[in-house]
């Protein structure tokens, strides 16, 4: 944990000093030449996916070998992977491809279709990258996967940071980190993460606080606004639940535009 929070440290200063000093500014290694990515089929992605602490997947579509428009993209997209996966090879996480004429029986196994779609699996779930196609903001989103998907609140300032936080959010009234219905939550938040951050509150005070008056109480919030929605259901909410509400509610709406889920 130590070292992802290390390198996001590393890709933050990189990130603004290129910005402050221009062509003058920290930058990524090039490429070093070495290929990384898989070309995964039906028969070796449980393999690969068993191999990866995560294993990211770029699905494709043969194109004209003649347009050279078609050809560029490929090639650019191509570069990027390969780069983020050299970034990030240390950290265990793989990097492949899925031709979805090729290998038809894999995509509808992954019930996937859509050419040019980025997703990440781990741990039994999977998330699309929705963000800027460049290497920095794919190599950030795969190191913030990495993370554990829940922040805990423990203290009047991390209260206060909640508040702040003016993106969709999700957060949770638990008696504590080793209850049924807290870990049915950590579940759901790994269909999410790190798009969407999640919370959870422990102390019954904090909880009061943040309007969170029974335990197992799940509320969710839209972008920019103070008062949430208490997701409803049986409490403890089993995952499926959880999800399936912030499926369907976080709409496009007012939000602040992030590079990491802009095309959402």
């Amino acid at each position: 944990m130590e070292k992802i929070g290390f390198l996001l440290l590393l890709l933050v200063l990189a990130v603004t000093l290129t910005s402050v000093f221009g062509e003058k500014g920290l930058e990524f290694p090039s490429h070093d030449g070495k290929d990384r990515l898989i070309n995964l089929s039906k028969k070796n992605f449980n393999r690969f996916l068993k191999k990866f602490d995560i294993l990211v997947v770029y699905f494709t579509v043969p194109h004209d070998a003649n347009d050279k428009y078609l050809a560029k993209q490929w090639q650019l997209t191509e570069e990027m992977l390969e780069l983020a996966a050299q970034i990030t090879e240390r950290e265990g996480v793989g990097f492949g491809v899925v031709d979805l004429e090729k290998d038809k029986k894999l995509a509808e196994k992954l019930d996937k279709t859509e050419a040019g779609a980025i997703y990440a699996y781990k741990a039994g779930h999977s998330v699309e990258f929705d963000g800027q196609r460049s290497t920095d903001v794919l190599v950030e989103f795969v190191l913030e996967l990495d993370e554990y998907p829940v922040e805990e609140i423990n203290s009047k300032t991390e209260v206060q940071g909640f508040r702040r936080d003016e993106s969709t959010k999700v957060i949770g009234y638990f008696e504590s980190n080793t209850a049924s219905g807290y870990d049915e939550f950590v579940d759901a938040a790994h269909d999410f993460q790190p798009v969407i951050s999640f919370y959870a509150v422990f102390q019954k005070l904090l909880a009061r606080q943040l309007g969170l008056t029974e335990l197992n109480q799940v509320d969710f919030y839209e972008p920019y606004m103070k008062k949430s929605i208490v997701i409803p259901g049986e409490t403890p909410l089993d995952n499926t639940v959880i999800e399936k509400f912030v499926q369907e509610h976080k709409r496009a709406t007012l939000r602040k535009l992030r590079t990491m889920d802009m095309y959402e």
